[in-house]
């Protein structure tokens, strides 16, 4: 019989621990998070693909492996466009929720 022992997949170990690393990054060179994401849009065209995406990563010292670096392309764009643009990196790097269902609704003005 097989056990369902609730457990982190490698993917959300990995997206962790990218996204620790990429905040120690910011702080450790003083960044803020649009000057990464000016360094990552190399096309500047306000949105990182997914090959600007993995051109970054080796960039800043991120041994992740292709398929990984997809998995965690895709957990850094929630809206699927296929492109992370400023606001999605700026969410994920702030921190502010752990999990989607426990971010509240946003408000507007």
């Amino acid at each position: 019989g097989g056990t369902a022992t609730p457990q982190v997949s490698e993917a959300d170990a990995l997206h962790a621990g990218v996204l620790e690393q990429l905040r120690s990054t910011l702080s450790a060179n003083s960044m803020r998070i649009i000057d990464m994401f000016r360094q990552w849009d190399e096309d500047g065209n306000g949105t990182i693909s997914k090959k600007e995406f993995r051109k970054a990563l080796p960039a800043l010292n991120l041994q992740v492996p292709t398929v990984a670096v997809d998995e965690l392309f895709d957990s850094f764009d929630p809206d699927c466009s296929g492109a992370i643009d400023y606001k999605e990196l700026s969410r994920l790097l702030r921190g502010s929720c752990r999990t989607p269902q426990a971010s509240p609704p946003a408000s507007r003005p």
